[in-house]
Order: structure tokens, then C-alpha cells, then sequence
């Protein structure tokens, strides 16, 4: 899948490695002398199949609702220096979420 941005607004960085330019020479090559976008020029990001998941969540978590008395009592506990942090649960939710996006 590919997303596509405002053409003109990236330089297009894919052909200046092929031929070893550096980043400064591909800004001076994808723009015209007014500073703006040569004709034909189209820049495209490619996201990884992880990059992908993750927005694709991201974009799936928008409509969930707030316990607000849980964020309330944990900003106080937090406030006061009680809060306890489950390490173990963090890290078995780290890991479950890594394979979700296909890591080891």
C-alpha cells in the first residue's frame, strides 16, 4: 500500500542515492529556481507492513470512550507518589502488542 503526500513537499531522495548525491544536492535538483516543485515531479512514502498495523490501530482506537474516575484516581496516585508500575504486566503487553505487528 502506498500513501501519497502533497506533491512537492519531500524531495525526492529514492534517485539521489542511486547516484550519490547527498541530501543538499537532491534539495537543489527536486525544486525550480522559485523554491517550488519541477514539472513531473511527485514524491511518494511507502510505510512498512508494521507502520501500516500500527495506523491502521491507531485509527481503530479513535472512538474509545475515557473512564475518567480511572484517570482521575490515577492522576492523584500519581500526584502523591503511590502509583505502583507492574513492570511485568508493561512488558507482557509490550510483547503481545511486537507480535501483533508480526515481531519475533
Amino acid at each position: 500500500m502506498v500513501n501519497s503526500i502533497k506533491p512537492g513537499s519531500l524531495p525526492d531522495y529514492s534517485s539521489a542515492a542511486a547516484a550519490g548525491k547527498t541530501s543538499a544536492d537532491t534539495a537543489s535538483t527536486s525544486t525550480s529556481s522559485t523554491g517550488g516543485p519541477l514539472a513531473g515531479d511527485t514524491d511518494r512514502v511507502e510505510l512498512t507492513p508494521q507502520a501500516q498495523a500500527i495506523t491502521e490501530a491507531s485509527q481503530q482506537t479513535g472512538d474509545v470512550s475515557v473512564n475518567s474516575s480511572k484517570v482521575q484516581a490515577l492522576q492523584q496516585q500519581i500526584a502523591s507518589g503511590t502509583y505502583q508500575v507492574n513492570a511485568q504486566s508493561i512488558a507482557a503487553k509490550l510483547s503481545q502488542f511486537d507480535s501483533s505487528l508480526g515481531g519475533g
